[in-house]
């Protein structure tokens, strides 16, 4: 599983996570999260922190995901901000599928809630096998 974690314009950072098959090309069911840096916790310099500060990792993705809630702007449960907004399908690295945000900046009215989908659960799973190696 890998992360990665990018600014797409002042004061915004997002984060994906997922696998890559054996070609290192982007593969089945990648989680995104977003947010504004006011959204993170502070850091100790008194700055707010981002995705790149706590890594790009299972863990990260773990630490601002509402596993029960993931559509919601509910708390997590370690206390952080939900920054999860949707799921992208790929195959080959070309995205398909399921790739509607439920939050966000490119949320639509008809937006998916993904707490009950297959693909969201299997992904919970490996994101959760990850984190604890």
């Amino acid at each position: 599983m890998v992360g990665e974690c990018y600014y797409s314009q002042v004061g915004r950072t997002h984060f994906q996570i997922g696998n890559l098959n054996e070609k290192g090309e982007i593969e089945g069911v990648w989680g995104n999260f977003e947010a504004w840096y006011d959204r993170f916790p502070r850091n100790k310099n008194g700055g707010h922190e981002t995705f790149f500060s706590s890594g790009c990792h299972a863990e990260t993705a773990l630490l601002y995901l509402n596993k029960e809630e993931p559509c919601s702007n509910k708390k997590t449960s370690k206390g952080q901000n939900n920054m999860f907004v949707g799921l992208i399908g790929y195959i080959k690295g070309v995205p398909h599928g399921y790739d509607q945000a439920c939050r966000g900046a490119s949320a639509s009215e008809k937006s998916i809630d993904y707490k009950n989908t297959q693909e969201y659960q299997q992904w919970l799973e490996l994101l959760e096998s990850y984190s604890n190696d």
